[in-house]
């Protein structure tokens, strides 16, 4: 047996792993989707950073640990 690969079976495996990552992220070509994609993840972060907000402003008033997990 031979423990190392040749250069043909190396160079099918590097072009395996280029045609993988080509055909992942082929989608993002389109315009509508790169702006549709950047709005759903703008849109999460904003959702995200609103609930941490939210839970701090009302714990920050009330001190009530039990609202904040009510809030939650």
């Amino acid at each position: 047996m031979e423990a190392h690969q040749t250069t043909q079976e190396k160079a099918a495996e590097e072009s395996a792993a280029t045609r993988f990552r080509l055909r992942t992220f082929s989608s993002l070509r389109y315009l509508n989707y790169r702006y549709l994609w950047s709005g759903t993840v703008l849109m999460s972060a904003g959702q995200w950073i609103q609930q941490v907000t939210l839970g701090w402003l009302l714990y920050d008033l009330t001190g009530s640990a039990v609202l904040l997990g009510a809030l939650r």
